[in-house]
C-alpha cells in the first residue's frame, strides 16, 4: 500500500487524451508528459511494459484489497463477447455467448 505517486513517462504507444490538469496525468521537470502512478507499483508497471504488454490502468489497492493492472490484449472493447485466452495453446479464440 502506498500513499503517494510518481511520475512515469507515458509509453510512446499510448494513444489517450492527455489533459495535465487531470489528477492522472502530470509534466515532469524537463516538460515530458507522464502518468502518475502509485508508487508501489511502478517497478511491476515498468515490467509488463518492458515485457511489450499494454496496459489499460492500474492500482495498487491502497490497502482496501489487491492491487492491479489491466492489460490491453488487443480485442474490440465493444464486443459483447470478447475472445478467451486458451490456456492449452496461449491463443485467443472467440468465447461461447454467455462467458
Amino acid at each position: 500500500m502506498c500513499d503517494t505517486t510518481t511520475l512515469v513517462r507515458i509509453p510512446v504507444w499510448w494513444e489517450g487524451d492527455f489533459d495535465p490538469t487531470h489528477p492522472e496525468y502530470a509534466l515532469d521537470d524537463h516538460g515530458n508528459r507522464c502518468f502518475r502512478i502509485d508508487t508501489c507499483i511502478v517497478p511491476a508497471l515498468i515490467a509488463v511494459w518492458k515485457a511489450g504488454f499494454k496496459t489499460l490502468g492500474c492500482c495498487c489497492g491502497h490497502g482496501s484489497g489487491r492491487g492491479v493492472i489491466s492489460l490491453d490484449l488487443g480485442w474490440d472493447h465493444d464486443s459483447p463477447t470478447p475472445p478467451h485466452h486458451c490456456v492449452l495453446c496461449g491463443m485467443f479464440h472467440e468465447a461461447p455467448e454467455g462467458t
